[in-house]
């Protein structure tokens, strides 16, 4: 009888019958940028049907369609035509996922203008999206640096509580992330993941990289990263010549104590050095001092493959944007694997 039934099975697979099991999970994703949202499905090896692409950028929609020419791409979120999107998905949406702007949003802008923000306020067409799609799972993420009103609106459209995951846990990068999800998802382990482990060169003296936004291809300074916390850099050399030291004398780049600027001497020696202006100064333009991450090193603190953006007629800035407009791929596998576990 098993027999049989593998036999049947094979028979209808040739001649290209699907059962409703084989068919795979329609997918509506809004806000889908570089579709990042797909790269975890696809490595999840989760089969999909169909996955509907709402997204105005038009880089972003080179990048997506460049590695995945399936998608289907449905333009601005807020003239989607929901009844076309019903009949492409045979009247079942299995998950709608996105992540709104967060311009308007975020603590960090002293004139943020919350859900009622031009940008920000486009959370509202998810809400609309929600109900006329009424999806078996959804999966809403935004910046955790909002206010206390904002995520309690939030809360009360969507319908539940978020969940607040750091990518650190799950990546190199420090990435705290709010998400709305219908599915229950518990605490990812923390994997480990070194920033150290994703460089294509030089050296870090941090175990996570801060992380890394769409303003990231503006590059950093020391005192951002020193003082602000923010903007990772990569020094190029574990020795850095000229400081406050003698001239010529060499010093290591070992660690830095936050609130201060205090190098080691390259022996090991316990005994700090304050870096004066001078010394700074020759550490911020010294050629062997430091970098931006790559491009590459940035795709891979997202968790996407290497090159993934590296699509003809992209520019650099415009890879750099929309890496860090992007979800972190593993983030959202740790998600979905809840819901849509093979």
């Amino acid at each position: 009888m098993n027999n049989m039934k593998k036999i049947i099975k094979l028979l209808m697979s040739l001649i290209g019958f699907k059962s409703k099991e084989d068919k795979g999970i329609n997918v509506v994703s809004l806000f889908d940028g570089a579709s990042c949202a797909m790269v975890a499905l696809k490595e999840m090896g989760v089969k999909v049907n169909v996955y509907i692409s709402s997204e105005v950028d038009a880089n972003a929609i080179k990048v997506s369609e460049s590695n995945h020419p399936e998608i289907i791409q449905m333009g601005d979120v807020k003239s989607l035509d929901y009844k076309k999107i019903l009949d492409i998905c045979d009247g079942k949406v299995d998950l709608l996922i996105g992540g709104s702007p967060c311009q308007d949003l975020s603590i960090a802008k002293s004139n943020r203008k919350g859900l009622d923000g031009e940008r920000s306020g486009l959370f509202w067409n998810y809400i609309e999206a929600k109900v006329k799609l009424n999806p078996k799972h959804f999966v809403l993420e935004n910046v955790a640096s909002m206010s206390l009103d904002s995520k309690t609106a939030i809360s009360r459209a969507m319908g539940t509580p978020y969940v607040n995951i750091n990518s650190e846990k799950l990546s190199a990068q420090k990435r705290n992330r709010l998400y709305w999800t219908s599915i229950v998802v518990p605490q990812p382990k923390d994997e480990g993941k070194k920033l150290k482990d994703v460089l294509e060169n030089g050296y870090t003296n941090k175990e996570k990289s801060y992380c890394i936004d769409a303003n990231y291809f503006k590059g950093s300074n020391f005192d951002m990263y020193v003082k602000k916390s923010k903007r990772q850099i990569v020094f190029k050399s574990k020795k850095v010549e000229k400081s406050s030291l003698k001239e010529g004398e060499e010093v290591f780049m070992d660690k830095f104590v936050k609130g201060t600027e205090k190098m080691y001497k390259f022996s090991g020696e316990k005994k700090s050095l304050q870096l004066d202006a001078r010394g700074k100064k020759a550490l911020e333009f010294n050629q062997k001092g430091f970098r931006k991450l790559t491009i590459v090193e940035c795709e891979r603190l997202q968790c996407l493959p290497d090159g993934y953006t590296n699509v003809e007629n992209v520019s650099r800035t415009e890879r750099y944007r929309m890496i860090g407009n992007g979800f972190t791929v593993s983030v959202i596998k740790h998600i979905l694997k809840n819901a849509f576990n093979n």
